[in-house]
C-alpha cells in the first residue's frame, strides 16, 4: 500500500470488557485492517473496583440505577503508558450494553476523559444480545457534546431466535455457561457475526486511498457499504421505548435511594416485578403496533436509529474562490 496511506492507517480501540466477547467481535473487524498495514494500539479499560462475572441476580440489578444515570461514573484504572489518542488517528469505542446504556466503564470514560474524544473521528462499535439502539443513541449524543466527529457505528449481536438468545444469555450472565446445552446453540456472538464483521473490515481496508485525509474517512465512505450495523425495527422500536422507561425507573430508584434503604429496595424490586412483565408483553406490544401502523412505524424507528448511524458530516475542501471569500 502506497506511503501516502500511512497517516489514514492509525486506529486506537479503547474497550472495555467482562467475557472477552467484545474483544473477539473488535479483532474479527480490524483484523482485514492489520492485514493492510494498519497500526492497532488496544487500550483495555479496567475500573478500579472490577465487576463481577457471572452476575449474581443481586449484583446485577445493582448496577441498574447507576447504569441509567447519565451522571453517573466509576474510577478507572490508568494504563501503564496513560490514557490518551492522537488527533490523527480512528478512535474505536467498544461498549457493552448494560439496562439499555453503554456500560458504567465507558460512560466512566466519556465523562471523566472526554480530551480523549473532543476533535477526534470516533466510530462506535457495540456488542450485545440484541438491543444496542438506546446505547448506541445515546453515546453519540455524549460524543456529539465532548466534540467528537462521529465516525459511525459497528454493532454485533447474538443472531439466535429472541426465546433461546434469552435463556443462553442468562445460563451465561448468572451461571457463566456460555457452551451449547440440551440443543441450544453456545451464548454470545457468534461465528456468521464475526465473518460479517470481517466482511465490513474488508471492505474499509480496500476503501482506503490516497485522497483521504484520516482513518475516519476511509470508514465514511466504506461502512454504509456493508451492513455495519443491521437494524431491526421491531427490536429497534421495543429498545428506544423501553430505554425511556428504563430511565424513568433509574431514576425512581436512585430518589428512592435517598430516602433510605428500605424505600430503595422497594423500588427497585418494583422495576423488576415490571421488568418481568414487560419483558413477557413488551415485544408482542411493539409486534401488534408494527402491523397496525407499519407505514408510520418503520420509518419513524429508522429516522431515530439514524441519528446514531450516520456520521458527522467531512467538511470538503475550500476551493480558491471560497477561501477567498471567508479571508
Amino acid at each position: 500500500m502506497p506511503d501516502s496511506l500511512s497517516g489514514t492507517r492509525r486506529v486506537t480501540i479503547l474497550c472495555y470488557t467482562q467475557t472477552g466477547q467484545l474483544r473477539e467481535a473488535v479483532a474479527a473487524f480490524t483484523a482485514p485492517l492489520v492485514a493492510a498495514g494498519w497500526t492497532i494500539r488496544w487500550v483495555d479499560v479496567v475500573p478500579d473496583n472490577e465487576f463481577p462475572f457471572p452476575w449474581s441476580i443481586r449484583s446485577f440489578f445493582g448496577v441498574f440505577a447507576a447504569s441509567t444515570d447519565p451522571r453517573a461514573t466509576v474510577a478507572l484504572r490508568a494504563p501503564a503508558a496513560g490514557f490518551h489518542t492522537e488527533p490523527d488517528e480512528l478512535v474505536i469505542l467498544a461498549a457493552q450494553v448494560w439496562f439499555l446504556s453503554p456500560s458504567l466503564p465507558v460512560r466512566a470514560l466519556l465523562t471523566d476523559h472526554p480530551e480523549l474524544f473532543a476533535n477526534r473521528d470516533v466510530l462506535a462499535f457495540m456488542v450485545c444480545r440484541d438491543k444496542w439502539y438506546s446505547a448506541a443513541v445515546e453515546m453519540r449524543t455524549v460524543l456529539d457534546g465532548v466534540g467528537a466527529r462521529f465516525a459511525g457505528v459497528v454493532a454485533a449481536t447474538d443472531t439466535s431466535r429472541h426465546l433461546i438468545s434469552m435463556v443462553t444469555t442468562l445460563r451465561w450472565m448468572l451461571l457463566g455457561k456460555r457452551q451449547g446445552f440440551l440443543g441450544f446453540p453456545p451464548a454470545g456472538v457468534g461465528e456468521h457475526e464475526h465473518e460479517r464483521l470481517r466482511t465490513a473490515g474488508r471492505a474499509v481496508a480496500a476503501a482506503a486511498a490516497p485522497s483521504d485525509r484520516t482513518a475516519a474517512d476511509v470508514v465514511a465512505r466504506a461502512l454504509p457499504t456493508v451492513d455495519a450495523a443491521p437494524v431491526e425495527p421491531l427490536i429497534a422500536g421495543a429498545d428506544l421505548m423501553a430505554g425511556r422507561l428504563f430511565r424513568t425507573w433509574g431514576a425512581a430508584v436512585r430518589a428512592a435511594g435517598r430516602i433510605g434503604p428500605a424505600a430503595y429496595a422497594l423500588v427497585l424490586a418494583m422495576f423488576v416485578g415490571w421488568l418481568g412483565i414487560a419483558i413477557g408483553v413488551g415485544l408482542p406490544v411493539v409486534s401488534t403496533v408494527r402491523r397496525i401502523g407499519k407505514r408510520y412505524f418503520e420509518p419513524r424507528v429508522r429516522r431515530r436509529v439514524a441519528t446514531a448511524l450516520h456520521p458527522t458530516p467531512r467538511p470538503r475542501p475550500r476551493t480558491g474562490p471560497d477561501r477567498a471569500r471567508s479571508a
